[in-house]
């Protein structure tokens, strides 16, 4: 795995911990890469192990579940 990757990754998982609710949009603007890859990372952390719920429209976010 790419390090920029892991370090993205553990940044992710750190803002998760730290946030009980958090967007897409604002976890793209902390690690600076578009929502897209935000949607890679959380399917690589999930087919890693961790509980991630997500939930769809206005008000929506991610949360880690732990």
């Amino acid at each position: 795995m790419r390090e920029f990757r892991r370090e993205n990754l553990n940044l992710l998982l750190e803002l998760l911990k730290t946030n009980n609710f958090i967007t897409r949009k604002q976890l793209s603007e902390e690690l600076q890469v578009s929502t897209n890859t935000i949607q890679i990372y959380i399917n690589i952390l999930k087919d890693n192990g961790y509980e991630l719920k997500c939930k769809k429209g206005p008000g929506g976010g991610v949360y880690l579940i732990n």
